[in-house]
């Protein structure tokens, strides 16, 4: 019989929510995926920190 783990689809593309991304740990967890060059979505309540994961991602994703 097949287990849950063994029917559920696998998203390779898919985008990761980090909610409290101006905070310690969010930060530290959207930087990670960000130097990985993963999808990321950013929430959190100081606007300055968030806009500049928003230019990091940016410049990330952008062709050299």
């Amino acid at each position: 019989m097949n287990g849950l783990k063994d029917t559920a689809a696998v998203a390779t593309d898919g985008m990761h929510a980090i909610l409290g991304a101006s905070g310690n740990t969010g930060s530290i967890i959207a930087n990670s995926l960000l130097s990985e060059s993963k999808k990321v979505r950013v929430v959190g309540r100081d606007v300055g920190d968030r806009s500049a994961l928003c230019a990091k991602a940016r410049k990330r994703s952008r062709p050299p």
